[in-house]
């Protein structure tokens, strides 16, 4: 007996048993207790909330959000910032990357927000929530800065009591983690769940039976009984599958209303709609993309909508007839111009009804046929509107079903000479004709936004394609019969790989172009998409239940970082640049800009605040020379009206002592500030000059005729110089001293027409002119007069302002949107920029990273400043979804470089270039 005694006692088994009861025994029975009394997440959750949210993979969640590119361009967002600390305190601690804490991050998060901003959360911890009942014996080890373990009676929890003052309570229950910032909140879920165990109620009771109908949701009752919702039911199945990274559930009509703001159109539509209560939206995060999908129910009492959301959305095909070139479209699919007219009537006012009515009234009068001979009879269920990369004029396609029908329509057309074709146009051997439509059917096609009075057209396969560029229609046919189309297009297919298979109507849009309507809104989520430049949206019906998907590409890259704050709205529409005054001693900034042409606004670069100036006319700004480094409230801007009325105000527009005056002749051009003094270009032909005093004086200058443009100025070798362009019939440039005294050799003759002012090169070789014309010669000139070696050099293209000058090479840009760098030898290189084109625009040189070598900024036509540098390479973070002239400077005096411009949505943007560069 001994023996056996002594053999029981073997060490190696004792071991083993020890292991088998630590790592086997011991996890089971966990794991077996976890599953023991559990409770939904739900079930903490008060039936009536503004908002529900879940995630379903914490975890999950954490790793995909901080692998997200553009992270810290949303966190830099006004209303986002608060999360930033918290976000880089879990990047840097690398607790994601611990095993224990990925273990225990597997559980799902739901929770709500309820009126007054209360918030109520609960975690799952799955089969782990059997420890949670040591956690007071560890309370006191756990090593987070203030949190404490607060036990009161019988209940228990955990309060983080933040530096700010806000506390959060967070409470252990059974296999749940409970978070809120209510007190109350904390006890009554705690106390709830005791008392459904003494009453032996199931533990679903805060959720009761499940529905599936997007219907059942009832108004609650109390303060915000408006905006709060009960949604009985499983609230997790309401999100769909676990697929999505972070799902809410919203009141539809508060998310209509928002998107009704956005535009007069979709506000009388929505104003229209019956809704279900909720709205389901999920997100899914990739590191280049984000998905977001809303689902909820939609219906109209207006049968001619209903027709339209009771139909089932089908398969579309109008990526495949659209060019792979297509920058921004606008597809509708299965809705046939029929239906669409008669929705539109049933939404829009009388004074719309009236003109459609009055316009198939006339045509049946005029042509013999009203609308549905005229265009239902052959038309078919699909049409577009779309851009092309670097053609500002759109397309317009509409699907054919009945070619033989519309041939005969539109002969029918002609044949009674209210309607008359051009066929005289032929490019590239392929004849193009021209349509001249009467006005009532240019006023129909302007009820769609499509302004095509006298459109070309071309029908390639099954297809009509309708433009006011006939370039435009040869490259969309010439693209499609090549296999180049819509979706063989890389950014297409990323985007289109998460919509619905079935679309009713797709929004493909860049934001470098053209601003969808529902990002025009002022909140977090518009500005937060607006971040992202490229994106797709898709609606799908299927008998009143309506899916929207929004897949989006992010913008900026990491040579840039927006600044906390902006854009700002700047409450009309924006001009066409921004101005930085900085006052580097203190660090204080004002941007300027105008707005609705005859405000000026001054912004505080750092607190946003601002101050006015209001004219009677247009006005003009332009910085003083004499600004003091240190004092916003001392001069710094001259502020001049196209009246002559000029005042000299300070950062914050105050006027001076002496000021305004005024010259009594209006302006032909912007003024010029020079050395403590403004030029005012009359439209005499004459030049007024005002000083910091407000003495006017007469400048005597060698030409009579009046400036277009304003002179420049700048200086070599201690010389100051003065060059202009009167722009006339005779064309001469002319090149001045200081004291605008003719300089010998000038002025010269130039060939041909042009726009802008000379620019003026200091170089080694002394000061030189150079001068573009619109058909492409540039000229270099020497101080005599004489054309420098190299030059002139011929530049293919149409140009439409004057080059930029870096020091060592002049910067130009054609119409068609092509980038030449031209060396003082004659030297030419040149690049295509992408989806971009110049008839209005600017490129200017600034160095932004300190190395010495200027970068090169170009804007044009379109809602895109890009940023080259001088080898060519676009430099990261570009193009930026601002136009006109920008301000780039180091505004704030701090060592970094800001870049300050507006946008097509009238706000104004700033960002700031990274310390460190990698561009080059």
């Amino acid at each position: 007996m001994e023996e056996v005694a002594k053999r029981n006692r073997n060490p190696f088994i004792i071991a083993l048993v020890a292991a088998l009861l630590v790592f086997v025994v011991l996890p089971v029975t966990v794991v077996c207790l976890s599953f023991v009394g559990r409770v939904s997440t739900e079930a903490v959750i008060p039936d009536s909330f503004t908002v529900f949210f879940r995630i379903p993979d914490t975890v999950r969640f954490a790793d995909r959000l901080l692998a997200h590119e553009s992270l810290p361009d949303l966190l830099a967002d006004q209303s986002l910032s608060a999360f930033a600390p918290a976000v880089a305190s879990i990047r840097d601690s690398g607790i994601t990357g611990n095993a224990l804490a990925r273990l225990l991050g597997k559980g799902n998060l739901e929770g709500a927000v309820l009126e007054n901003g209360r918030i109520i959360a609960a975690y799952d911890l799955g089969f782990v929530s059997p420890l949670m009942s040591l956690a007071p014996f560890f309370a006191d080890r756990i090593p987070v800065k203030n949190l404490y373990f607060v036990q009161s009676g019988g209940l228990s929890r955990f309060e983080y009591r933040s530096p700010g003052g806000k506390v959060w309570y967070i409470t252990p229950r059974r296999n749940l983690l409970i978070f809120t910032n209510d007190e109350s909140l904390a006890e009554v879920a705690q106390n709830a769940e005791l008392a459904r165990e003494d009453a032996g109620v199931p533990e679903d009771i805060g959720t009761p039976v499940a529905t599936d109908s997007l219907d059942a949701p009832a108004v609650a009752q109390g303060e915000n009984a408006a905006n709060a919702i009960e949604y009985p039911g499983k609230l997790s199945r309401r999100l769909g599958s676990s697929s999505y990274d972070i799902g809410f559930l919203v009141s539809s009509r508060d998310a209509l209303d928002a998107l009704a703001k956005t535009d007069e159109t979709i506000g009388s539509i929505v104003g229209k709609l019956d809704v279900a209560d909720e709205l389901a939206l999920t997100v899914r995060i990739q590191p280049k993309k984000i998905d977001v999908t809303l689902r909820t129910r939609i219906s109209s009492k207006l049968p001619e909508l209903n027709a339209i959301l009771a139909k089932e959305s089908v398969q579309p095909r109008l990526s495949g007839a659209l060019p792979g070139s297509a920058q921004y479209t606008t597809l509708i699919t299965g809705i046939s111009s029929e239906k669409m007219v008669s929705a539109l009537k049933a939404v829009s006012p009388q004074s719309i009804v009236d003109s459609i009515d009055r316009a198939d009234k006339t045509a049946s009068s005029v042509l013999g046929m009203g609308f549905d001979e005229l265009i239902y009879s052959w038309a078919g269920d699909e049409l577009a509107v779309f851009g092309l990369e670097g053609r500002p004029r759109p397309v317009f396609a509409l699907k054919v079903a009945d070619e033989k029908k519309r041939k005969a329509v539109f002969d029918a057309a002609i044949a009674t000479l209210a309607v008359t074709e051009d066929s005289s146009f032929v490019i590239d051997g392929v004849r193009i004709p021209r349509l001249k439509l009467p006005d009532f059917l240019s006023g129909l096609l302007g009820l769609f936004k499509v302004s095509v009075p006298s459109p070309y057209y071309l029908v390639e396969n099954g297809w009509i394609y309708l433009s006011e560029s006939p370039e435009n229609l040869l490259a969309t046919v010439g693209a499609i019969k090549k296999g180049e189309t819509l979706e063989k297009n890389e950014t297409w297919k990323t985007l289109s790989a998460s919509s619905p298979p079935r679309e009713s109507l797709t929004l493909f849009y860049s934001l470098d172009r053209a601003i969808p309507f529902f990002l025009k809104g002022r909140g977090s989520v518009s500005h937060a998409l607006q971040l992202y430049r490229q994106g797709l949206a898709c609606l799908s019906v299927d008998s009143g239940d309506v899916v929207i998907t929004l897949s989006v590409i992010p913008g900026s890259g990491g040579g840039l970082m927006p600044l906390p704050g902006y854009p700002v709205d700047l409450g009309g529409r924006a001009g066409t640049y921004v101005l930085a005054l900085p006052y580097s001693a203190s660090h204080a900034a004002r941007l300027v800009t105008v707005v609705d042409g005859t405000r000026v606004l001054s912004v505080d670069f750092a607190t946003l605040e601002r101050y006015a100036f209001d004219s009677a006319s247009p006005v003009w700004c332009v910085p003083s020379s004499g600004l003091d480094p240190e004092k916003p409230e001392e001069a710094s801007l001259w502020v001049v009206t196209d009246r002559g009325d000029t005042s000299l105000v300070t950062g914050n527009l105050e006027v001076t002592k002496g000021f305004p005056v005024s010259t009594s002749e209006s302006l032909s051009a912007s003024p010029l500030p020079d050395s403590g003094r403004v030029f005012l270009p009359l439209a005499d032909g004459t030049l007024r000059a005002i000083d910091s005093s407000g003495s006017v004086a007469q400048v005597t200058t060698p030409f009579t005729d009046p400036l277009k443009s304003p002179p420049s100025a700048s200086e070599a070798s201690a010389r100051r110089y003065f060059a202009a362009y009167p722009k006339s019939f005779s064309g001469m440039l002319w090149l001045m001293d200081g004291a605008w005294s003719l300089l010998p050799g000038w002025p010269v003759s130039v060939s041909g027409i042009a726009f802008g002012s000379p620019v003026l090169c200091p170089s080694a070789r002394g000061m030189e002119l150079a001068f573009l014309t619109q058909s492409g010669e540039m000229t270099l000139r020497d101080e005599a007069g004489r054309i420098a070696q190299g030059f002139p050099v011929r530049l293919p293209g149409v140009f439409f302002f004057q080059p930029a000058y870096d020091g060592e090479f002049l910067w130009a840009v054609s119409s068609s949107g092509v980038l030449y760098k031209v060396a003082l030898d004659g030297t030419v290189l040149s690049q295509q920029i992408p989806d971009f084109t110049a008839e209005n625009g600017m490129v200017l040189a600034s160095d932004v990273d300190g190395d010495g070598v200027p970068e090169i900024f170009v804007s044009g036509d379109g809602n895109a400043l890009f940023g080259y540098t001088r080898a060519f390479a676009l430099m990261d973070g570009f193009p930026l979804p601002i136009w006109g002239t920008p301000a780039i400077a180091d505004v704030n005096g701090d060592g970094t470089v800001e870049c300050a411009g507006v946008g097509l949505d009238n706000r104004l943007y700033c960002w700031q270039f990274r310390k460190k560069r990698s561009h080059r």
